[in-house]
């Protein structure tokens, strides 16, 4: 899997890039916008340069195919807390110290509690609903504390270094865990009746799952000398016991195929991140501005036809004469509304979205709408930095200057009313997922390249035939525009590798022969 990563800077995105699969590849954003303001608004333009070649272009390759090519997914982002934050006023006192140190937040588990209280007391809809989304929370910043710190621990090169903050972090974990079951286990029962799934339990194994399986990790980089290690080793034989007992389904096997466990991880993941995940379902219809532009050539055809009309109003209806002139209007009027609609939807094509998606919470209140266009542009027409930082300089950009390629545009506008905030910490976070199918830019892609004749004792081997596509994106924020260019190394069977042209933050240079050999991929 090829991982290209971004530094954060004052523009509020963050991203990364990586390959799923061979015909696959996903660009994520991280979106911030300041506390005190709860709307999000921010535009991504992304042009692709095609090799001719491919033959990707507006006869062949229709937005309509750009659509079935694209997943989109707008999900929240999780603020980052310590492990300690978790445990609300039931620190221990061997723990306070690191509890106090950071920033206090929220007492998530504290909120599960009052909102089983509630659930017990008003079993209504909302009293469900909320109940279940408490301990999902409860669950995610759980996942997102534990992931943070096991991150900081394994870098640690010294052993006994590396030991002591594994042994912090079990005891931590441990508590957590101890919290979590003992706060909601007893009167959770009470309240399964009332629900539709047992939160409490497929929220329980969710949590055993992911620290069974983050003590192993950090299990297997311990040293075996350390006292301490003993008492991770037995924490993670207990956890590892207790999921064998209560949830024997989720325990894989060395001799099965594993299938069973590793369904029941991806419907535990889905059902615990369901808080966190904005429904993105089509808007149908047309926009106003369409509307408009539909009106205005209909009233521009019709009135070639009226004018006929009122010239000849005098003459014999059913004379020979009107009769051709009636059917002339007729043929110069659709004439007419196909030019018009061209050139009116050429003109003001830029404010007309292709796609308009509702952005809604799991409540189903409508939050924003994201608005999408595809389109085939002309070199130029392009903006002067993209065509800048699109220079060709690598030989293979060399011998594409002399045939011109095909850039399809595409661009994605967010625009979010008010952005939910379930942690209660004010940190506007949002996760703008892009999910790319390249299947249909390869159904003309050469299999393998001709094996070259004999040159002395020289022979050119036979091997995959390369395409290389270029991706520029352009990000304008309120501190200026941020521009990025990577290259998509292409084969028949799929995707090979992703290379970074230039980061998103360091647009002051253009690219150079030496930026062609610099790879962001692992």
């Amino acid at each position: 899997m090829s991982l290209v990563r971004r530094r954060p800077t004052a523009s509020l995105l963050a991203e990364a890039v990586k390959i799923i699969g061979r015909k696959r590849f996903e660009i994520r954003q991280q979106v911030s916008c300041p506390r005190e303001d709860r709307q999000l608004h921010y535009l991504v333009e992304t042009w692709f340069f095609f090799p001719q070649s491919l033959q990707i272009n507006r006869w062949s390759y229709t937005p309509s195919h750009f659509q079935q090519s694209l997943k989109s997914y707008i999900r929240l982002g999780v603020p980052v807390r310590t492990l300690e934050s978790l445990l609300g006023e039931a620190v221990p006192d061997e723990l306070r110290g690191e509890a106090e140190a950071g920033e206090m937040a929220p007492d998530l588990l504290g909120e599960c509690r009052d909102r089983l209280n509630e659930l017990l007391r008003d079993n209504t809809a909302e009293a469900r609903e909320r109940y279940e989304d408490s301990v999902k929370l409860f669950c995610i910043a759980f996942r997102v504390a534990l992931l943070a710190r096991k991150k900081a621990v394994l870098a640690i090169e010294d052993g006994r270094e590396r030991t002591l903050a594994a042994y912090d972090l079990t005891r931590v974990v441990t508590a957590c865990l101890k919290r979590y079951r003992k706060t909601l286990g007893t009167r959770a029962k009470e309240a399964r009746r009332f629900l539709r799934a047992p939160a409490y339990l497929y929220c329980d194994e969710y949590l055993s799952i992911i620290t069974t399986r983050t003590l192993g990790e950090i299990v297997r980089g311990l040293s075996p000398v350390e006292k301490r290690s003993t008492y991770i080793l037995a924490s993670f034989g207990a956890q590892r016991a207790y999921r064998r007992i209560r949830y024997p389904d989720s325990m894989p096997s060395k001799d099965g195929d594993n299938e069973l466990p590793v369904f029941r991880w991806s419907v535990l993941k889905k059902y615990v991140d369901m808080p966190l995940f904005l429904l993105v379902q089509r808007h149908s219809g047309n926009s106003l501005l369409v509307h408009i532009l539909y009106s205005l050539i209909a009233a521009v055809a019709m009135s070639l036809a009226l004018t006929v009309t009122f010239v000849w109003e005098d003459a014999d209806f059913f004379s020979a004469p009107i009769f051709v002139i009636a059917v002339f209007a007729y043929i110069c009027r659709e004439r007419i509304k196909d030019v018009l609609k061209g050139k009116m939807f050429s003109l003001f094509g830029k404010w007309i979205p292709d796609r308009v998606l509702r952005v809604s919470d799991s409540y189903g209140r409508r939050l924003g709408i994201c608005a999408e266009q595809f389109r085939f542009a002309a070199w130029d027409k392009l903006p002067k930095a993209v065509r800048v930082l699109r220079n060709r300089t690598h030989f293979v950009d060399i011998l594409n200057a002399f045939h011109n390629e095909d850039i399809l545009y595409y661009s994605k506008t967010i625009d979010i009313k008010e952005l939910p905030d379930p942690f209660h910490e004010g940190k506007n976070l949002l996760l703008d997922i892009s999910r790319f199918d390249i299947s249909d830019f390869l159904r003309h892609a050469d299999d393998v390249l001709d094996e070259a004749p004999l040159i002395g004792d020289e022979r050119l081997l036979p091997g995959d035939k390369v395409y290389h596509v270029d991706m520029v994106r352009r990000i304008p924020h309120r501190c200026g525009c941020d521009l990025e260019r990577f290259r998509l190394v292409l084969t028949h069977a799929g995707l090979r590798r992703i290379d970074e042209i230039k980061p998103l933050f360091d647009t002051t240079q253009t690219a150079s022969p030496s930026d062609e050999g610099r790879q962001g991929t692992a």
